[in-house]
């Protein structure tokens, strides 16, 4: 079940967003109901509604402040935030998944499920 929008939760002008202290973005992404971004130390970084563990806990509540995500190993060059779920790709051209897998887009190897996802995991190519 997908959680219900209140106009509430809309905003009509940008707001800011708090990053970690002495902490900047070097690549952003925006997709459904989440955003993330990679930092300069190459962690990475997301908030939003959280459907399906994509901002970084499984409680399924927005984050409303950027959550660190876990399981982040290297240095991620870029991010892209989907249908409740999001993917970094790598230096090393190792890319690495989590949020939503109902159609297999987190790339586990086959698995499909309806779990939460909000560790991040190496696709299986």
């Amino acid at each position: 079940s997908f959680p219900t929008r209140r106009s509430s939760d809309l905003s009509p002008v940008p707001l800011k967003i708090q990053l970690p202290a002495g902490r900047k973005a070097t690549h952003v992404s925006a997709g459904d109901g989440a955003a993330c971004a990679i930092l300069d130390d190459n962690s990475i970084w997301c908030w939003g509604t959280n459907d399906f563990g994509v901002a970084g806990t499984t409680t399924g509540s927005p984050i409303l402040v950027p959550q660190q995500i876990s399981g982040i190993t290297g240095k991620p060059i870029s991010i892209a935030s989907g249908n409740k779920h999001a993917c970094a790709l790598f230096d090393n051209g190792t890319v690495a998944c989590w949020g939503a897998n109902n159609a297999g887009q987190l790339g586990r190897g086959g698995a499909v499920d309806n779990s939460s996802h909000a560790t991040a995991a190496l696709v299986v190519f």
